[in-house]
C-alpha cells in the first residue's frame, strides 16, 4: 500500500518536471538577444569616408560590413524593397536601384533637379521620392517601374513649396507619411485634391521629421526636437499616444527605422554611428564606429 507521503513526494517530482518543461518552452518561444541578429535581415546604411559616400550593408549585430556601391559620386539614402531583393538609393541628383548584393546598379530617374529620399511601395513597382524638378520647390513624386525595373512614368503628388524631411510608404501601400514644415503628415499616394488632403499628425513648435511605419502599420516612429535635443518618439498611426522612447539629453538620435518584426529600431546617434535598440528604447547597442555613418534601412525578410 502506497503511503500519502509517497504520493506527495511523487507529486512534487512531477511538478518540478512540469515547471522545467514550461521554462524550456518559454526559452524557445522568446529567443535571447544573441539570437536576434540572425533572424532580422541586414541593415543598409551610408558611410562617408575619403571624400566620398557609399552604401554599405551589415548584419543586424553590426558584423559583416560590406560596401555595395561602385558608382562614382555620393551614394546616399538607401531604402530596401519590401521583398528584400532590391535597394533604392540616391546617386548625385537621381534615384538609382541595385540588387541586395550591390550588383545591377541602374539609374531610374533623370531630371535637371535633385531627386532624393526614395521610399519603395510594397509591390516593388513604385518608388515615392522628393524632388525639386518642377519650379525648384520640393514635392513628393511617385515613379512607376515596369517588370524589368525600368522607369515608365512619374506622377507629381504635391505642390507644397516647402521643405520635406523624410517620406515613408505604409506597409499596405495606401498611405505616405512625410515631414512638412517641421510636422508629420499622412496622405493617400495620389495627387492632392479636395478629397485627398494631407492630415497633420503632430502639432508643436519644434521640428518633427523622418517618420517610419511599423511593419503592421499601426505605429510610427520619428525624430523630434521638442525636448531641446534630437530624440526618437513613437505614436499611433493616427497621431495619438506620442511617447519619447530615447529619453537621453546627452545624445542626438535621429532617422529611426523599424526592424522587420517591429521589435527593434535602428537609428543614427550623434551624427556619426548607427545604433540599435528595442522598440521601447531600452537596450541600445552601438553597431558602427565610423565618423560618418547615417541613414540606416532594415532589410525586410522574404
Amino acid at each position: 500500500m502506497i503511503k500519502t507521503s509517497d504520493f506527495r513526494a511523487l507529486a512534487a517530482v512531477l511538478a518540478a518536471i512540469l515547471a522545467a518543461g514550461v521554462l524550456a518552452l518559454v526559452a524557445v518561444a522568446e529567443p535571447a538577444e544573441a539570437a536576434f541578429p540572425g533572424t532580422a535581415g541586414a541593415i543598409a546604411f551610408q558611410r562617408s569616408a575619403n571624400g566620398t559616400i557609399d552604401i554599405y550593408r551589415m548584419n543586424a549585430d553590426g558584423f559583416g560590413q560590406t560596401k555595395l556601391t561602385d558608382t562614382p559620386g555620393f551614394n546616399t539614402e538607401a531604402d530596401w524593397s519590401a521583398d528584400g531583393g532590391k535597394i533604392a538609393f540616391v546617386n548625385g541628383s537621381d534615384i538609382w536601384t541595385m540588387n541586395a548584393d550591390g550588383s545591377g546598379e541602374t539609374a531610374v530617374s533623370n531630371s535637371p533637379g535633385l531627386d532624393n529620399q526614395p521610399a519603395w511601395f510594397p509591390n516593388g513597382q513604385k518608388i515615392a521620392f522628393v524632388s525639386n524638378r518642377d519650379g525648384g520647390t520640393k514635392d513628393i513624386y511617385v515613379l512607376s517601374l515596369n517588370a524589368s525595373g525600368q522607369p515608365i512614368e512619374t506622377t507629381r503628388l504635391t505642390s507644397f513649396r516647402e521643405d520635406l524631411q523624410g517620406i515613408s510608404v505604409s506597409p499596405s501601400g495606401k498611405k505616405i507619411a512625410f515631414a512638412r514644415d517641421g510636422e508629420i503628415y499622412v496622405m493617400k499616394p495620389a495627387p492632392v485634391s479636395a478629397t485627398n488632403r494631407p492630415r497633420k499628425l503632430t502639432d508643436n513648435a519644434a521640428t518633427d521629421a523622418n517618420p517610419d511605419w511599423s511593419p503592421g502599420g499601426k505605429r510610427m516612429i520619428f525624430m523630434s526636437e521638442r525636448t531641446g535635443d534630437r530624440e526618437i518618439f513613437a505614436m499611433n498611426a493616427d497621431g495619438s499616444r506620442e511617447i519619447n522612447i530615447t529619453r537621453n539629453a546627452a545624445t542626438d538620435d535621429q532617422v529611426p527605422v523599424y526592424s522587420p518584426d517591429g521589435k527593434k529600431i535602428a537609428f543614427r546617434r550623434n551624427f556619426s554611428e548607427i545604433w540599435r535598440m528595442r522598440a521601447d528604447g531600452s537596450g541600445a547597442v552601438q553597431l558602427t564606429t565610423g565618423s560618418g555613418d547615417a541613414r540606416p534601412s532594415w532589410q525586410p525578410l522574404p
